[in-house]
């Protein structure tokens, strides 16, 4: 009489739980939608890498900044007591030097460098005897002022014409980033797509918690019933004894299915950032979810992220490969200059005479660089050459593996949907089964044997149910991973 008091109490508790969801579960409703908001809002691993895609898409723009105008300063400092110079009339004891230079320079497409700028030199001479500086007027001591505004042309016309060595280098670095950034994307689509499979895990554990728990119903009638034969001899104790170790089964079978959900919801919650081993929240049915992804179709809208790292890994050694060839070409730069010149005793006369074109200079200069080592450049291209044939192979690779993968998810796409109606079929037929056959057992038309083996067939049949509608929402979830698209 206790044992089946007991057992009365365990399925009233586990009637509550049925009738009213919200004790065990939770009254906020929690959609799948507001789940995945959650998870990419919290989660730490999703968090990182939407940092890291951002951070190196702000640190890629530091190559670029080599066509950015630069303001370039100067300033030197010259004692000189060597005496006089080879070609000067002047004999000096000493002479000191304060010189400065400011420029703006600014590199363009064309590999063309321009610079102007202004300069300023202030000389102290002490000489050893007096100097005629202007008729009438001899000093030995004096400061002399050299005032020039300038514009200057450097060009390369071989390495880094029309920027060829730089455009190289730039886009090597912004292909290798993009490479990187969509790593860290397919690792949060990842993260998401478990997190997908999580919350469909949970919305099954929950299913299958309530189907555990008619089932436990069922059994405790069925050792009601089985008792009640044996007291009046109408049946074997055999049969009581069956009836005995298939509730005890079920009873084990509930418990299972209650540590998997709570496992489910540690998942569950640590996806989302939280530590708890409970969901409250009272999350979507496994039919609803279904029923919003069963219908749709699988079109792939973009690319997987993994393909599109590969392409621009394929880019990055192709530009490196560029760019080590271009580097060890050798060069011929020609560059110009044209500036105005002041020079006198006084800053603001040599000002006045550099800005009245009184005295201009006029420069041109070629330079030319040719590496002598002819065996070791042949080398390192073919080094470049054959890490950039690597990367076709690799990015081959991954193009035929997610088109193999899309044919697959496509084809058990159709197949599980065949599937999923097979198993409703059985699952309906095994469930009218159940109901005719525990009209005879309570007749005594059939025995236990066969009443469990009733049972099971609906056990196997709502299992395997569950099973192909999980796997159809999976199908969907992943192939939504073909949706990535290009970074600008």
């Amino acid at each position: 009489m206790k044992i089946i008091m007991n057992n009365w109490i365990v399925v009233f508790g586990f009637a509550i739980c049925i009738l009213l969801p919200g004790v065990c579960f939770g009254e906020n409703p929690l959609s799948f939608e507001d789940y995945l908001s959650q998870v990419k809002v919290k989660n730490h691993d999703i968090k990182s890498a939407s940092l890291s895609v951002d951070s190196m898409g702000k640190k890629v723009l530091q190559t670029e900044m080599i066509y950015s105008p630069r303001l370039i300063g100067d300033y030197s400092f010259i004692d000189d007591r060597s005496g006089s110079s080879l070609g000067s009339t002047l004999q000096l004891n000493e002479m000191v030097t304060n010189a400065w230079d400011l420029s703006v320079s600014k590199k363009w497409g064309s590999g063309t460098t321009t610079s102007v700028g202004y300069s300023n030199s202030i000389n102290a001479l002490d000489l050893q005897s007096p100097y005629e500086v202007i008729p009438g007027v001899s000093l030995s001591k004096f400061t002399a002022y050299d005032i020039q505004f300038y514009a200057k042309v450097e060009q390369s016309l071989i390495k880094d014409f029309m920027s060829k060595y730089t455009e190289a280098g730039i886009n090597k670095n912004k292909a290798s980033v993009k490479s990187a950034q969509y790593i860290q994307i397919y690792s949060a689509q990842q993260i998401l797509l478990k997190a997908r499979s999580i919350y469909l895990a949970l919305s099954l554990s929950r299913e299958i918690v309530n189907f555990r728990k008619a089932e436990l119903q069922r059994a405790e009638e069925i050792l009601k019933w089985s008792e009640n034969r044996v007291n009046n001899d109408l049946a074997d104790k055999a049969d009581l004894l069956q009836a005995k170790a298939f509730f005890r089964q079920r009873q084990l079978n509930l418990q299972l299915a209650v540590e998997d959900e709570k496992k489910t919801c540690l998942n569950f919650n640590n996806m989302r950032g939280k530590s708890s081993n409970s969901v409250e929240e009272n999350i979507s049915a496994l039919n609803d979810i279904v029923s919003k992804y069963s219908n749709e179709d699988l079109t792939p809208k973009g690319q997987r992220a993994d393909v599109l790292s590969a392409k621009n890994t394929k880019a990055s050694s192709e530009y490196a490969k560029l760019e080590t060839e271009y580097s060890l070409l050798p060069d011929l730069n020609v560059y110009g200059k044209a500036s105005l010149h002041g020079l006198d005793l006084s800053n603001s006369g040599a000002f006045n005479q550099a800005i009245g074109v009184y005295k201009p200079t006029y420069s041109v200069g070629i330079n030319l660089i040719v590496p002598l080592d002819f065996s070791t450049p042949e080398a390192v291209n073919k080094g470049y050459e054959l890490d950039y044939q690597a990367s076709i192979e690799s990015l081959n690779k991954a193009e035929i593996s997610s088109k193999n993968d899309w044919i697959n998810l496509t084809e058990t796409w159709r197949n599980v949907k065949a599937r999923i109606a097979s198993s409703l079929d059985i699952k309906n037929i095994q469930t009218e089964r159940l109901e005719y056959e525990r009209q005879r057992f309570q007749k005594g038309r059939i025995t236990m044997s066969q009443m469990v083996n009733t049972e099971n067939d609906l056990d196997d049949a709502t299992l395997n149910y569950y099973r192909y509608i999980v796997e159809q929402i999976s199908i969907y979830f992943e192939a939504e991973l073909y949706n990535t698209q290009p970074i600008e």
